[in-house]
């Protein structure tokens, strides 16, 4: 193959759109591909030809272009295997690449884990005293932007432009927010609701120029409704940071909501009935439960526990175990 007529194909929409290929990309894959190509010539069957590379270095080949001022590393050995494959690929960024001594701290100096911190908040706050409320299901994300305490006087056309800036401000921070996040897919954008068509216009222009400047991910972003929402997709990459340093709660299952004390205390209590009716439980039997659920049983079941024990003829000993989640229950024999 003769590399200098080389043709990279590429799926996007292309009508009445430029696409622009940085050519550090274009390069590091055409050097991939010769080095495989060398060393299937010489490989044997069964024989490795490519292997993706370790994480500091994709995390290099992804986002490390003339865009970005430095790339810093605490580590030596670390830095030297950087350096190489800039080196290799994009040799015009090597004076990009700086070893970070200390001290502080890496993370410390730069103020790293309040960052990952936030970004893992499903609330963000703007400047203006707004807020970002930013949650993720399966199927899309969704982004609510509030105007907080910061609403302007009284008058129309002040309370307007208020919503605007504000409208503004949210745009810039929802994009900052998709990259840190690592968010793709379907997104949809709830704005504050602007009357004038032409502040609807703005904020549009302004989130497709936020989107162009600071996200190199395709994205396609409809324009803003008359209620505010903007539809729009952003090509995903692996997993969102959430899923990668986060995982589902064992307690609620991802929803962010437990049953009530109540509903579970009734609950725990209807299964230990159906199973002491059905097993025929004689003698004394414990019930172990959370502290919470004891105390609720205690003051608000307890009639019910003396209905069961005439019922099914046999005596109910109460107790709470600390070690016992939300819903978990034992049942013993004395």
């Amino acid at each position: 193959m003769d590399l200098r007529s080389v043709l990279l194909c590429m799926r996007d929409r292309l009508e009445e759109h430029r696409v622009l290929v940085k050519r550090p990309s274009g390069d590091l894959l055409i050097n991939t591909w010769t080095a495989i190509q060398k060393k299937y010539s010489k490989s044997k069957p069964g024989e490795l030809l490519y292997e993706d590379i370790p994480v500091t270095l994709r995390a290099v080949r992804d986002h490390f272009d003339e865009d970005v001022d430095a790339v810093i590393i605490n580590n030596k050995e670390t830095q030297a295997e950087v350096c190489k494959f800039v080196k290799h690929f994009t040799p015009e960024l090597l004076n990009k690449v700086r070893y970070y001594e200390g001290p502080p701290s890496l993370f410390n100096r730069f103020d790293i884990d309040p960052q990952i911190e936030r970004a893992l908040q499903k609330k963000v706050y703007l400047k203006s005293g707004g807020s970002l409320i930013i949650e993720s299901t399966e199927a899309m994300t969704v982004v609510d932007v509030n105007t907080g305490k910061f609403t302007g006087s009284n008058n129309s056309n002040s309370m307007e432009d208020t919503i605007l800036k504000t409208n503004l401000e949210a745009a810039e921070e929802i994009v900052t927010q998709l990259r840190l996040r690592n968010i793709g897919g379907i997104i949809v954008i709830d704005f504050i609701d602007l009357h004038h068509q032409s502040n609807r216009l703005k904020l549009s222009r302004h989130l497709e120029k936020m989107l162009k400047e600071k996200d190199k991910f395709q994205s396609v972003a409809l324009k803003v409704s008359e209620f505010g929402i903007v539809q729009m997709t952003r090509k995903r990459s692996g997993k969102t940071l959430s899923q990668q340093l986060a995982h589902t709660c064992l307690v609620c299952s991802g929803t962010g909501r437990v049953k009530s004390t109540a509903s579970t205390s009734f609950e725990i209590l209807e299964k230990f009935r159906n199973d002491a009716l059905n097993l025929k439980y004689t003698g004394s039997v414990v019930l172990s439960v959370p502290i919470k659920i004891f105390d609720y049983l205690i003051h608000n079941e307890y009639k019910s526990i003396l209905q069961l024990e005439k019922e099914g003829n046999f005596k109910v000993v109460l107790e709470s175990k600390e070690t016992l989640e939300h819903d978990q229950f034992e049942i013993s024999k004395l």
